[in-house]
């Protein structure tokens, strides 16, 4: 009696060690894709920054936001704002969930968070060379609301496609059993999350333009 309450209490040690590993490990993936977005941001402004761009180069053009960030953009409407601001998102989060599809997919996800920063850091960037002082203000209302829901949909999106590219890896290449099925649906339906994130970063970022574009950008 005594020798099996001493198994299942070490059994249950070993559970909950178990359980702490692992969930230092997911926090440890969450935290190097999101150091992946610090850097790209960093790149991007630096780029911008070191490649003399000037503000009358960046008015009237449609790089890095330029096209979401002038006093006409409340006059295209609040659906085709939206749109604009959703696209870039979307398309990272598309190629993410293709990259997860491939068995060797998994070390490009990297590239995802860096992508997303670098275009992030470059419209900052970009924003504050146009319109100086002022431009720290249009980033806090026009672009961190939507950058921080749409980084958190990124690191997501890149982190389960990293997760899942590695276990097709596994299936194929080291022949491991695995229910790929159920684990796809419980996939699909993450990404579906990150689509639904940037989707409504998209929204904030139009409702935003919409409210405060005459006032900030006139």
């Amino acid at each position: 009696m005594e020798r099996n309450r001493t198994r299942i209490k070490e059994h249950s040690r070993q559970n909950t060690q178990l359980s702490k590993n692992v969930k230092r490990a997911l926090l440890r993936q969450y935290l190097l894709f999101m150091v992946l977005v610090l850097a790209g941001i960093l790149t991007g402004s630096i780029y911008i920054n070191s490649a003399g761009v000037t503000k009358s180069a960046l008015e009237g053009t449609g790089f890095f936001m330029q096209d979401l960030v002038s006093s006409e953009a409340a006059s295209k409407g609040f659906l085709s704002l939206a749109v604009c601001s959703f696209f870039p998102s979307a398309a990272l989060i598309c190629i993410s969930y293709m990259l997860g599809l491939c068995a060797v997919g998994f070390p490009f996800e990297f590239v995802i968070p860096i992508l997303y920063g670098t275009f992030t850091g470059a419209s900052m960037a970009s924003i504050y060379i146009r319109f100086g002082a002022k431009g720290l203000l249009i980033c806090l209302l026009f672009i961190l609301p939507q950058a921080l829901i749409t980084v958190l949909a990124i690191i997501v999106a890149s982190r389960e496609g990293f997760k899942f590219s590695k276990q097709i890896s596994h299936v194929i290449l080291r022949g491991v059993q695995k229910n790929l099925t159920i684990m796809f649906r419980t996939y699909c339906f993450k990404y579906a999350i990150c689509f639904v994130l940037a989707a409504i970063a998209s929204i904030i970022q139009a409702l935003s333009i919409i409210l405060f574009s005459k006032i900030f950008l006139s």
